[in-house]
C-alpha cells in the first residue's frame, strides 16, 4: 500500500480503528476477569460468550444499575424464560452480550483494506 494514495478520510477511519482497537483490548483484559461467570452459558444459544467479560466489565466499570423501565420489561421476558431465580444472572448476561457484540462489530467495522 502506497500512503501517498492515503486520503484524509482513509487516515481518519485507520487512527479510529486503531484506537477502538486498544480500548477494546484494555476492556477485554479487564474483562478477563469476569469470563467465568459465563462458562455455564450454551454456546449455541450465546455465541462469543468466551469474551463477554468485556461488556460485563464495562457495565461494572460504569456502575450500571440494571433499574431502567426497559430492564424491569427484559426481567419479565428472562423469568419466562429461564425462571425468576436465575432472572439476575441472565439480565446481566444479555447486556454484557449487547455491550460486547457492539464493540467488537465497531472495531471491525472500521478495519479497511
Amino acid at each position: 500500500m502506497d500512503f501517498s494514495e492515503l486520503s484524509v478520510f482513509d487516515l481518519a477511519v485507520m487512527a479510529a480503528g486503531a484506537i477502538s482497537l486498544v480500548i477494546w483490548w484494555i476492556l477485554f483484559i479487564n474483562g478477563l476477569r469476569h469470563n467465568s461467570m459465563f462458562d455455564s452459558l450454551d454456546s449455541k444459544e450465546f455465541p462469543l460468550k468466551e469474551i463477554y467479560g468485556l461488556g460485563y466489565g464495562v457495565l461494572c466499570m460504569i456502575h450500571y444499575q440494571y433499574k431502567s423501565a426497559s430492564d424491569r420489561k427484559l426481567r419479565k421476558q428472562i423469568e419466562a424464560l429461564y425462571g425468576e431465580k436465575y432472572c439476575e444472572f441472565y439480565l446481566r448476561v444479555i447486556h454484557s452480550q449487547q455491550i460486547t457484540i457492539a464493540a467488537t462489530v465497531l472495531v471491525t467495522s472500521l478495519i479497511r483494506q
